[in-house]
């Protein structure tokens, strides 16, 4: 959990109240996808991009947030 204290901490969430529901759901979801794709501790930089192409396929998330999200969870 201390990786979504470090996450949330510095997120600036837009300021509609469901926005900021819908949001913070997306990345919540991109570091649980994240989290359970490392635990078999081979997590290339294969399984990395496929991971970012997904995220990018299925939230608004700009590549800033989901580069803030990988480096993060490093």
């Amino acid at each position: 959990m201390n990786l979504l204290e470090k996450l949330f901490s510095k997120s600036d969430l837009p300021s509609d109240k469901k926005s900021d529901i819908n949001h913070t759901l997306q990345l919540a979801t991109c570091i649980l996808l994240i989290e359970v794709s490392k635990s078999d501790d081979d997590f290339d930089i294969h399984e990395q991009e496929k991971i970012k192409k997904l995220i990018q396929n299925k939230f608004n998330l700009t590549i800033e947030e989901l580069d803030h999200i990988f480096s993060v969870s490093s």
